[in-house]
C-alpha cells in the first residue's frame, strides 16, 4: 500500500468516527426529550427567585421607610407637646409678671399719694410758720385767726377738707361766720395759689343771676378787681358752667355749681 494511500484511510476514518459520534449525540438527545423542558424550566425558575428576592427587598426598604416615618412622627408629635407646654409655661410666666407689675404700681401710687399728702400738709405748715413770723416782725399782734386757719395779711383764709357742691360750700362759709374767698389783689392770688396747690377749691364768683356778668359773694366790683382765669377760660362749656373755682394750678376755671370740690373760707382777722 502506498503512502498516499495510507493518508486517505487515515482522514475517512477520522471522518467516520467524528460522524459516529454526532451521531451518538443526537441519539443520546432524541432518547432525552425532557432535557430542554428542564433547561427551561431551571431559567424561569431563577428568574422567578430573582424577582421574589426584588420584591422582598423592595417590601424591606418600605417598611425600614415606614418606620423611620413613624419615628419621625412620633418625635414631631412630642416637639410639638414640648412646645405646647413651653407656651402655657409662658403665658403663665407672663401673666405673674403683670400681676407682680399691676401690684407694684399700685403700691408706688399710694406711696405717692402718701408723700403727696405729706407734702401739702408740710407747705400748710410751713405757710402757717411764714405768716406767723412775718406777723411778728411786722409787729402785729393785734389780729388773730381761729384754729385751723391761715392767717395773711388782715385776712384769715379756712381751707376744707370735704367737699360739696359751690352752694353747700357757700352755706358751710356762712355757718362759720365768713363766705367764699373773695380775691382782691395779686398778693393775695399768689397766696392762695401756694396755700391751694395741687388741690382744687370753690371761690365766691358765680354768674349764676346773668349769664357772663360774674359776681363776688361780698360785693366786691367784679370789673375793678384782677382776674386769673385759665387760658380759654371762663368758657361756658354746654351752656352749664356758672361757678369759679381755683384748679391745680392756682388758675380760675368755670364749671357746674353741682360739681364736688373742697372750699376757700374767708374772713376779717378779729
Amino acid at each position: 500500500m502506498s503512502q498516499m494511500s495510507m493518508y486517505d484511510n487515515l482522514e475517512s476514518f477520522s471522518m467516520a468516527n467524528q460522524q459516529g459520534k454526532k451521531n451518538e449525540v443526537k441519539t443520546q438527545d432524541e432518547a432525552d426529550p425532557n432535557v430542554e423542558h428542564y433547561r427551561k424550566r431551571n431559567v424561569l425558575l431563577l428568574i422567578f427567585g430573582l424577582l421574589g428576592l426584588c420584591i422582598f427587598l423592595t417590601l424591606l426598604f418600605l417598611l425600614v421607610g415606614l418606620l423611620k416615618i413613624s419615628g419621625m412622627y412620633m418625635e414631631m408629635k412630642e416637639l410639638q407637646g414640648n412646645l405646647w407646654m413651653e407656651l402655657a409655661q409662658f403665658k403663665g410666666n407672663v401673666s405673674e409678671e403683670v400681676e407682680r407689675s399691676h401690684s407694684n404700681i399700685t403700691s408706688e401710687l399710694s406711696n405717692m399719694k402718701i408723700k403727696v399728702s405729706e407734702e401739702v400738709e408740710r407747705s400748710h405748715s410751713n405757710i402757717t410758720s411764714e405768716l406767723s413770723n412775718m406777723k411778728i416782725k411786722a409787729g402785729c399782734t393785734c389780729h388773730q385767726c381761729p384754729p385751723n386757719w391761715y392767717q395773711f395779711n388782715q385776712g384769715c383764709y379756712y381751707f376744707s377738707t370735704r367737699k360739696g357742691s359751690w352752694q353747700f360750700a357757700t352755706q358751710q362759709c356762712s355757718l362759720k361766720n365768713s363766705h367764699l374767698l373773695v380775691i382782691n389783689s395779686i398778693l393775695e392770688q399768689n397766696f392762695i395759689k401756694v396755700a391751694a396747690n395741687p388741690s382744687m377749691y370753690w371761690i365766691g364768683l358765680s354768674d349764676v343771676a346773668i349769664e357772663g356778668n360774674w359776681q363776688w359773694v361780698d360785693g366786691t366790683n367784679f370789673r375793678s378787681s384782677p382776674t386769673f382765669w385759665a387760658d380759654g377760660e371762663p368758657n361756658n362749656m354746654q351752656n352749664g358752667e356758672d361757678c369759679a373755682h381755683i384748679d391745680d394750678k392756682g388758675r380760675w376755671n368755670d364749671n357746674k355749681c353741682s360739681s364736688s370740690y373742697s372750699w376757700i373760707c374767708e374772713k376779717k382777722a378779729a
